[in-house]
């Protein structure tokens, strides 16, 4: 029994470096193997809210808005997202992931 359970660890942690590995080897291809999880974090909670605007990315994260643009802008720079206008408000922004972005975010 001891030995199957130290079989089922070493399997575990072979499949755990294997991910890591894949993580590591999807940023080095965008380019991005010096972003934090901090930043991957935002780029989760992007996709996974679909339509989320400055304001609602604030109050998820618990960040102030003024943090959520900068960190926005950077992303941006970065070819992550993109933002669009609200078709029916022109006043709203909505936050995108491009491409790149949604890779980033579900590559772990």
């Amino acid at each position: 029994m001891k030995d199957a359970e130290e079989q089922l660890l070493a399997a575990m942690g072979e499949l755990l470096r294997i991910k890591n590995e894949c993580s590591c080897s999807v940023f080095s291809e965008c380019g991005l193997s010096d972003m934090t999880v901090k930043q991957i974090a935002y780029l989760k909670v992007i996709d996974e809210q679909g339509e989320v605007t400055f304001s609602r990315l604030a109050e998820i994260t618990g960040t102030s808005k003024p943090t959520v643009t900068e960190m926005i802008n950077k992303f941006v720079r970065m070819e992550c997202v993109y933002r669009e206008r609200c078709p029916d408000d022109g006043r709203i922004l909505y936050i995108r992931l491009t491409d790149k972005g949604r890779m980033i975010a579900q590559a772990e």
